[in-house]
């Protein structure tokens, strides 16, 4: 595969994310972060995720990186960021829905594993 991909392919080592729970943990499902807030309230009103829920999402994220194409290529002072949205079910109340993540992956450069930069719904 040629270097880097395009929108429409899937990304390079995508079976070797990293960062996920972390990011999740401490960013998209933490209601107390200054800018993360927003994105952990989403989640909780449109799929019932929350910090509780953190396996499940994990799970979904890392099943869909490796089979939905990427949709927006950017390059960074630091290497590329990759733009995967990727369908994720909801949990309890909400767990017949399904919606679109829009997630980034930052990867510094070629033959390195993503890691995850962004996870949120968009409204």
């Amino acid at each position: 595969m040629p270097w880097p991909p395009a929108i429409g392919d899937l990304l390079p080592l995508a079976e070797h994310a990293c960062g996920i729970r972390r990011k999740l943990l401490t960013y998209s499902l933490a209601h107390e972060h200054e800018r993360g807030g927003d994105k952990a309230r989403a989640f909780l009103l449109a799929l019932s995720i929350e910090r509780a829920h953190v396996d499940h999402l994990e799970a979904e994220l890392r099943a869909g990186v490796r089979v939905t194409p990427i949709s927006r290529v950017d390059v960074k002072r630091h290497g590329f960021l990759f733009q995967v949205r990727i369908p994720v079910r909801g949990v309890m109340l909400h767990r017949n829905r399904v919606l679109p993540v829009t997630t980034g992956w930052h990867v510094p450069e070629e033959g390195m594993a993503p890691r995850l930069a962004s996870a949120y719904l968009k409204s």
